[in-house]
Order: structure tokens, then C-alpha cells, then sequence
């Protein structure tokens, strides 16, 4: 279905088509051609939410395999009230996935 309607594109649509799937493709987007036409045909800004969603993935990937050394800088350097709830939640002997739990969501979805 997005490569017909890819191959139907011409001139300057065709174009524009090529350096968006270009850019998918430099962000490590794994349809291009999905993302390219609704940024297109359905005017949304796609490329600005899959830089963020991709952004937003990676930062919460180092989140979910770095906990200990993030419960560490956050009971070091966090702002005073997550400074304190860290602590005493690490001081309580709460694992660091729950510790982390509050100040976190999941990106299953993402």
C-alpha cells in the first residue's frame, strides 16, 4: 500500500518524499515510506515526533539499564524532594526498579 503510493508521487511531491525517506531512514526508522506519507497526505509533523519518540526510547533504554547508577546520582544530586524520597526508599531496602518507578513511565509502547 506505501509503496504504491510512493511510486505514484511525482515532481516536487516526489522529492520531498525522498528526503523525508531519507531522514526516516538516517533515524534508524524502520518504515519510512509509513511515517513519509503522513507527514505528507495527512499534514502531521512525523518527522519531529519519530526524532522525539526515537529521542524518548533511547533516553529511557540507558533509564531501564543503568537503575543503580541512577538511583545513585539521584539520591546524590536530585532536586532536594527526590533527593530525600530516594534515600529513604534505597534506606527502606526498596529494589531500584521500584525506587525508579515513581519518576518514571515504561516505554513498551514506544
Amino acid at each position: 500500500m506505501f509503496q504504491e503510493w510512493y511510486d505514484s508521487l511525482e515532481g516536487e511531491k516526489k522529492v520531498k518524499a525522498d528526503e523525508l525517506v531519507e531522514k526516516f531512514t538516517a533515524l534508524g526508522c524502520p518504515d519510512p515510506l509509513i511515517w513519509t506519507r503522513s507527514e505528507l497526505e495527512e499534514n502531521n509533523p512525523s518527522l519531529a515526533e519519530f526524532r522525539f519518540l526515537a529521542f524518548l526510547k533511547k533516553s529511557l533504554t540507558y533509564y531501564d539499564q543503568n537503575q543503580e547508577s541512577i538511583v545513585q546520582g539521584l539520591s546524590e544530586r536530585g532536586m532536594p524532594l527526590i533527593k530525600n524520597t530516594i534515600r529513604k526508599m534505597v534506606d527502606a531496602g526498596i529494589p531500584q526498579e521500584i525506587t525508579l518507578n515513581p519518576f518514571s513511565f515504561s516505554h513498551d509502547g514506544l
